[in-house]
């Protein structure tokens, strides 16, 4: 799936957009996207640490990803001039040569730990650079960001599945899990509330049936233990949330 549909269709809001700002829809539409390619990273790569002898179709995975990973990173790099932003693209460069090494061997559990802290450390640079850009967002464009966002809490919370499952030692994984369930249920309020068009309220239906099992895997991980159903489950209600948000980027 193409997980951040281009946040250039937000510019059909405004009559008029300058070069900086069309630069800073791009550099937002890049971190967003690179927060969540960290997620699913993980999340694959822990999958075939979990299931060694699935490894090679979740590991492709990743591979996949990482070239995602590696246009966002070009595209901030292209439309920046900052060089705090530019600093922490060349650490991504770097983690990312790191990660790539990685799958040339077989996943262990330093390896799992060492694409976990990957992870982390991305997400906080992406969030970093996502702050870097000011933009004056319209009702429907806060939806589209919304949906966005729920995309990358759902896939950070697969991922946090995966740690608990594979048995690293990382500690509060637990506690974090809890207060992203939060934080996702808070978005997803809100998108109950939302009147989509008949054909999307259907999968508004589907979205919160699938949400509801997914959060009742995520609570129940320790007495219920079912990656490959919430690999399968995360991926379905990650597609109906991008048809969501391509509504709320047309401003419809």
């Amino acid at each position: 799936m193409k997980w951040f549909t281009s946040l250039l269709l937000i510019s059909t809001f405004s009559l008029s957009i300058s070069a900086a700002t069309l630069s800073d829809i791009k550099i937002l539409e890049a971190s967003k996207s690179i927060k969540y390619l960290t997620q699913n990273i993980t999340k694959n790569y822990l999958y075939s640490y979990i299931y060694p002898n699935q490894n090679t179709t979740a590991q492709e995975k990743v591979r996949k990803s990482i070239l995602e990973l590696e246009e966002n990173i070009r595209t901030i790099a292209l439309n920046t001039k900052k060089e705090k932003i530019k600093g922490i693209l060349d650490f991504f460069a770097y983690e990312k040569e790191q990660i790539k090494t990685l799958l040339k061997e077989k996943p262990t559990a330093e390896s799992a730990n060492e694409v976990l802290d990957f992870s982390e450390a991305l997400t906080e640079g992406a969030e970093k650079i996502a702050t870097s850009v000011t933009y004056n967002f319209s009702f429907e464009d806060k939806m589209f960001l919304r949906n966005k966002n729920i995309e990358y809490l759902i896939e950070k919370l697969a991922m946090y599945y995966m740690v608990l499952e594979s048995n690293i030692n990382k500690v509060m994984i637990n506690e974090k899990l809890k207060q992203t369930i939060i934080l996702t249920e808070k978005d997803m309020d809100i998108i109950r509330q939302y009147a989509y068009p008949k054909e999307l309220n259907t999968k508004k239906s589907e979205v919160f049936k699938l949400w509801n099992s997914n959060k009742h895997y995520f609570e129940t991980i320790n007495s219920l233990k079912v990656p490959s159903i919430i690999i399968l489950s995360t991926n379905g209600m990650q597609n109906i949330l991008d048809q969501f948000a391509i509504h709320h980027a047309k401003g419809e």
